[in-house]
Formats: C-alpha cells, sequence, structure tokens
C-alpha cells in the first residue's frame, strides 16, 4: 500500500514565511516517521511549500505515482484549495483520501460532507492513522473502533470518539529521510492546558511530554543533517515544567549540542517564565523567546482569558533582555472588548516591552475557536464580515470586523503598534533593522493593506 501525505502548495505567495517556508512542516514529518515505523507500508510525504513546487507538478506526481492514500493537512485559509486538489485527484486515481490538520479539528463537517474526502482526521492522529491504515488493508468497511476520526457510512456521518495519541507513536522524526533544510521544528510538549479565546489548541489541553533522551537524538539527526540549522520548538508553551526544561540543559550540554549552533528558539507564555528558568534556557542555547502578549489593556485579556499580568509581563522581559536571550513579542488588535484606548494601551505596553522584534496580527475567528462562537453570535460586537475560509488569516485576512472598528481601521491600529512599539521607546535603529529583517513581509501587509483602497 503506497501512502503520500502533502503538505498543499500555494496558488500564490501572498505571506512567504508561511508561505514559502525555510522549513517542512513538522505535524506531516511525525506522522510519516511513525507510519513508517508501525505499518507494512511504502510512505512518502511532499512538502510543497517547502518545496516551492505547484499543483500542476503535484497532480502530475499523483498520476505518476497512483497512491492508494493520499492524506492533506490545512490551515483554514486553505482549505477550499485542498478541496479542489481532492477533486482533481479523484479524477486521476482511485485513492482514499483523508484530510486531517487545524481546520479538521476545528470545523470537520464542512470537510466531510466534500464528496472528494473519505476521512477527516481530527486532532492528534498519528494512532488513528495507523488504525485506519490497518483497516484498510484488511478490506474492513467499519471505522467505528479508530480513534479521532470522522466517516460516512450510508451517507451518515459519523464521528469517532477523540483520544490523544499512544506516547510510542509520538517518536522521533526521521529527518535523514527528507531534503536538508535550514530550519527545523521540533516538538518536544504537545497540548496546552490554558483557555485563550482564540486559539483552537489541536493536539489538545493535556500537556504530553517526550522523553528527553529521545528530543536529544531528533537534535543531533538534525545537526548530522544541517550543522548550521537553526532549531525551533514548535510547543504551544515550552516552559511548563520547569524540571523537564532542566533535563533537557542537563542533556544538552552532556552531549555537547549547545555550542557553535544557531541555537535554539521557543515560544512560550511571559508568564511561565521566571529569572530560574530564562538563566536555564540561556545555558542551554537558546538564543530567542517568543511570547504572546495579545494586549496592553487588563479587561480585554480578562474577556480572552489569557490571564497574565502585565506589569509582570514587563519584569520578565526585563530579565530576558538582561540574558542577551532576544525576545519576540506577539500582539492581538479586534478582541472583545476593544476600543480606542485599549489599541493606545497596548502600543504603549509593546514600546515599554522592548522586544527586538514584533507580531501585530488582527483577531481571526477560527472555527472550533470559542472566538468564533463569539462572532456569530455578535457578542462584544464582534461579527464575521466574510464566509470565505481564504479571508480567515490573521495578518493579513478579512474575516472579522468590530462594532468599533471597521476592519481598515483594525488594519491602521495594526500598523499603528508595529510602528509605535519602536518609535515610542526611540529605538530607531532597531525600527530599521526590523524593516529590513522583514522587508518581503512587509511587502505583503502594504500591499494587501493599500488594496481595497486601488479596487475602489
Amino acid at each position: 500500500m503506497k501512502i503520500l501525505l502533502i503538505n498543499p502548495p500555494v496558488d500564490k505567495i501572498i505571506e512567504p514565511l508561511h508561505d514559502s517556508p525555510e522549513y517542512m512542516h513538522v505535524g506531516l514529518a511525525h506522522l510519516y516517521s511513525s507510519l513508517k515505523k508501525f505499518t507494512n507500508t511504502n510512505v512518502s510525504f511532499i512538502d510543497c511549500k517547502f518545496l516551492k513546487k505547484d499543483k500542476n507538478w503535484l497532480l502530475n506526481k499523483i498520476k505518476n505515482t497512483k497512491p492508494d492514500i493520499v492524506g492533506f493537512t490545512a490551515k483554514t485559509l486553505e482549505i477550499d484549495n485542498v478541496l479542489y486538489l481532492c477533486k482533481e485527484i479523484k479524477k486521476i486515481c482511485p485513492c482514499k483520501i483523508i484530510i486531517g490538520g487545524p481546520h479538521a479539528t476545528g470545523d470537520f463537517e464542512y470537510i466531510i460532507k466534500n464528496e472528494n474526502v473519505d476521512f477527516v482526521g481530527i486532532s492528534e492522529f498519528e494512532t488513528g492513522f495507523i488504525m485506519l491504515i490497518n483497516a484498510l488493508i484488511e478490506n474492513k468497511s467499519d471505522f467505528s473502533h479508530i480513534n479521532s476520526l470522522v466517516w460516512k457510512k450510508n451517507n451518515k456521518i459519523i464521528k469517532n470518539r477523540v483520544l490523544s495519541c499512544e506516547k510510542k507513536h509520538i517518536g522521533r522524526v526521521l529527518w535523514e529521510d527528507f531534503p536538508k533544510a535550514s530550519k527545523y521544528y521540533i516538538m518536544a510538549i504537545r497540548g496546552c492546558p490554558q483557555r485563550c479565546i482564540f486559539c483552537m489548541r489541536v493536539l489538545g489541553n493535556i500537556p504530553f511530554y517526550r522523553e528527553i533522551n529521545e528530543v536529544i537524538d531528533e537534535i543531533e539527526i538534525i545537526y548530522k543533517v544541517n550543522p548550521q540549522a537553526l532549531i525551533e520548538f514548535g510547543d504551544e508553551t515550552f516552559t511548563l515544567n520547569s524540571e523537564y526544561i532542566t533535563k533537557l540543559k542537563d542533556e544538552l550540554k552532556k552531549r555537547n549540542l549547545i555550542y557553535g549552533k544557531k541555537g535554539f528558539i521557543a515560544s512560550t507564555r511571559i508568564d511561565k517564565l521566571n529569572l530560574d528558568i530564562i538563566k536555564k534556557l540561556k545555558s542551554a542555547g537558546f538564543k530567542k523567546l517568543i511570547v504572546g502578549i495579545e494586549s496592553g489593556d487588563k479587561h480585554i485579556l480578562e474577556l480572552c482569558k489569557k490571564d497574565i499580568d502585565i506589569k509582570k509581563a514587563l519584569k520578565v522581559s526585563k530579565y530576558i533582555r538582561q540574558s542577551g536571550i532576544l525576545l519576540e513579542c506577539n500582539f492581538m488588535v479586534g478582541l472583545p472588548g476593544e476600543n480606542f484606548l485599549s489599541i493606545i494601551k497596548t502600543a504603549l505596553i509593546a514600546s515599554r516591552l522592548r522586544a527586538n522584534s514584533i507580531s501585530v496580527s488582527i483577531a481571526c475567528p477560527y472555527p472550533g475557536t470559542e472566538l468564533y462562537k463569539m462572532c456569530k453570535k455578535n457578542k462584544y460586537g464582534l461579527k464575521l464580515i466574510s464566509s470565505d475560509y481564504i479571508d480567515f488569516n490573521n495578518e493579513l485576512g478579512n474575516a472579522l470586523e468590530h462594532e468599533n472598528f471597521s476592519r481598515k481601521s483594525l488594519e491602521i491600529a495594526q500598523l499603528f503598534i508595529y510602528i509605535f512599539s519602536y518609535l515610542g521607546s526611540l529605538r530607531f535603529k532597531e525600527f530599521l533593522v526590523f524593516c529590513h529583517d522583514y522587508r518581503k513581509e512587509a511587502i505583503s501587509y502594504l500591499k494587501h493593506f493599500f488594496k481595497k483602497d486601488l479596487l475602489k
């Protein structure tokens, strides 16, 4: 049985960081490695974004290889493009098609109703996929025993129980099987116990910690493939457990995997950092931390269930800067309770945090999130202004509007925070460096910003 896993192509590069990445999709890399180890099948993985391949190339590849099973991952903004590809694939290859990923977890009914889709995988799906492969090999027609699977029987949609993957199925990624990359993502901790209303939490609410030795083995393999690789931990909240960080640091030092490399990057919550943890991360070779602040307004943070203290955030950001670790802060405009004053507060906090780089997005109501439900009910003045999933993009999208702000006003607020975070603290040189480093993204942003006015 031949299985082809696909990270779908884009029709047009709009956001270079995401549409033309320098790394391969870590979720599919894990799935590939699990299927390779636990099934007797011929498994392939094509990351069209990383390889810069278009849909015509992909369809020709499928026509020539004729896989038995095609598995897609899909974000919300690309789901309709993936469903189009499913239609074209069915024309040339009588395979089974399964779709997983963020949108599948949040809105599985939209996908499974499509006549060209056979199965949908929800949340983590390594264990479910293995069970599905075995069932198909045995020519079974009843899939009710398969974890986290949505399927159709006699035109009826059936959603099986959603369970976490078995630990044995979440092992080391076989990075040596893939093309060399300049950057790699590693998942050490799956799941996040936090309650943020704008997050889908695809990997669940209960954290699962991989074995330290297995994580370090993966790092060693990456450095064998590319000694100068940049490694980022893709965990939602990397510093949940201080003891885990200590063990990771000790093992990295033991194997001499710190010095002479580009270092590590991790994302976490600012309230899950303190001076002790920051020192451990510095000692372990971490060069950059990414934290979500979202807003400078206490009421908005409460409504969004972000549960962070701004004063403590300012204190921790100072510790990070003093340690020599680079700091990136993420903000979001258009959240419940947003008003003119809260925008000013967010800009002021962004300036006071003095981050090396920032990201400012517009709240996006992804299906499956609490924010999406709020928009559907017009709570806190939120409303959906598009039903086209291609608009569900938190950087350059067009999905949400606010009673206090038109879409254009939200985009102006987004730009204002970007600029004021640097110029408000008189960091002119850092602003120029930021503009240079993200010049491609800035051009895409400005094109999007002025596009609507030009179309009028």
